[in-house]
């Protein structure tokens, strides 16, 4: 279902002057599923990701964002899926809900042989 945001219209009367009463008509929008994170501002707080072995490839949600060490920028209270990867070495991953001064240490496996 979609979320209905409805504003406000606004009116500006001015009594007693030659001005006529001005009326700005303001419509209702809506927001998809998914997407209310994004229709609201929220603070942003940022993160230190360490790993061993160094330079791993670092992704949130499936996007490339860098080698570790590293320090990002991200929403705070909005769940997020880190992963990082190395050849020679298993993937790690994890869900976090960010929060300022957060510092995640990753320990990768090697792969098998």
């Amino acid at each position: 279902m979609l979320t209905r945001i409805l504003l406000i219209t606004l009116f500006l009367a001015i009594t007693n002057s030659s001005f006529a009463q001005v009326r700005v008509p303001v419509t209702p929008f809506e927001v998809s599923p998914g997407f209310e994170r994004y229709a609201t501002c929220q603070a942003k707080g940022k993160i230190e990701v360490v790993s061993t072995p160094d330079r791993c490839d670092l992704e949130i949600d499936g996007v490339y964002k860098g080698s570790t060490p590293i320090t990002i920028e991200l929403t705070q209270g909005v769940v997020v899926k880190i992963r990082l990867t190395k050849a020679g070495y298993l993937p790690w991953e994890k869900a976090v809900e960010p929060l300022p001064g957060m510092r995640i240490s990753a320990e990768l496996e090697k792969k098998p042989n």
